[in-house]
């Protein structure tokens, strides 16, 4: 394993490029056809006060068909069409507003581009029974108290084509330095759902939750994302050679399916961190395994975070890389583990096998913290690797 590492080494000395693209496949099913949502915040979202009245204002349909109503404290978006485009000047809710999305079906998917300059503050409550995708280059901040409940949900510090949207192809591009998501409040997806935070840094202090689908946190410049319901989820990252970072202080959870870090600028995931001082959870649900996947340039897990694919059916994490290197995810070139960080993939049923750890790096990994993957009763231990 050391050897493959000084092959990659003299690789870069040598200036060849990587030969490890981003891409992350996973098996999420149902969570890829239920889509994502996306919520993106800039550098100036820091406050807390929510504003007496906000409401999105200037919404114009730019594709596809839907109706707006405002009453008061509350808006009402009709979707007729099974995709469609609306276009705001601005997308704040305040603490004592709601925004209600209703679609033809949990497959629908409304893209909410914002295009007034200023970051959107989300304070209040948006709920919807389809996809909904929330796109504000400035950025958006989900507030203390703000709660989204979803088929889907997506949140981008980006922008995104009308064609490429309807086409259901989502390449979300141009990532600004400001180009923040901050998640503080409660994101939420309906069963085998998606909640997927995408900009130039990515924070979550907030909980989101996906039981039987995914949480993406990704933080690049350009990203595909492809949901397909093939059985993938794929991120491509930028080729740009910005700093790029994913913080989480909160509690992401995907019982049953897959948890996502990543932080990329290309092809060698220059100047980009992942930091897990939270909770991070993909416990098994209903006989399905969960996964736990992250990596950047350099990836940490602090003292006290807990990372967690215990269950029934004990699951998999990868930090910065897969089991001896080999697998799809791109390489980290340096991986911290402090200790009081804990990695868990321990069975809980019946003689159940434990799970499987991986801890790689193509360059340094200071592993300090602890891992399990106990199996249960007579069940085997699981496997565990650092390198």
């Amino acid at each position: 394993m050391r050897f493959m590492k000084k092959q990659r080494r003299a690789r870069k000395e040598r200036g060849e490029s990587n030969p490890f693209l981003l891409r992350l496949q996973e098996n999420v099913r149902r969570a890829l056809l239920g889509g994502v949502g996306i919520v993106a915040a800039g550098a100036a979202l820091v406050g807390t006060s929510s504003p007496a009245s906000a409401l999105p204002q200037g919404g114009e349909v730019a594709a596809g068909a839907a109706d707006i109503a405002k009453s008061q404290a509350e808006m009402a978006i009709h979707q007729a069409t099974e995709n469609a485009v609306i276009n705001w000047q601005s997308f704040n809710i305040a603490a004592n507003e709601r925004v209600n999305i209703f679609q033809p079906n949990a497959q629908a998917a409304l893209l909410n581009r914002v295009l007034g300059g200023s970051p959107s503050e989300i304070f209040g409550t948006l709920t919807a029974n389809g996809r909904v995708f929330l796109v504000n280059p400035a950025g958006v901040l989900f507030a203390p108290g703000a709660q989204v409940d979803a088929g889907a949900i997506t949140a981008a510090a980006m922008n995104i084509t009308n064609a490429d949207f309807m086409a259901g192809k989502y390449a979300f591009v141009g990532a600004a330095e400001s180009g923040k998501v901050i998640n503080r409040g409660t994101l939420r997806a309906a069963d085998a759902g998606a909640v997927a935070l995408l900009g130039k840094d990515v924070v979550n202090e907030g909980v989101i939750v996906a039981k039987k689908g995914a949480a993406v946190l990704a933080a690049a410049e350009d990203v595909t994302l492809d949901f397909t319901g093939d059985g993938k989820v794929a991120v491509v990252p930028s080729k740009a050679a910005m700093k790029e970072s994913v913080t989480n202080k909160g509690i992401v959870e995907a019982d049953g399916g897959l948890v996502f870090m990543t932080a990329a600028t290309g092809d060698a995931l220059v100047s980009s961190a992942v930091n897990q001082e939270g909770v991070v959870r993909a416990a098994s649900l209903d006989g399905k395994a969960g996964a736990i996947r992250m990596t950047a340039n350099d990836v940490r897990l602090a003292a006290g975070s807990v990372t967690d694919v215990s269950g029934a059916k004990a699951g998999t994490v990868e930090i910065g890389g897969g089991w001896q290197g080999t697998g799809d995810l791109a390489h980290a070139e340096n991986v911290t583990v402090e200790r009081g960080a804990a990695v868990r993939a321990d069975a809980t049923a019946a003689d159940a096998a434990g799970g499987t750890v991986a801890v790689w790096s193509d360059g340094r990994t200071k592993f300090a913290g602890e891992i399990t993957a106990r199996g249960a009763g007579t069940g085997a231990g699981g496997a565990v690797e650092t390198s």
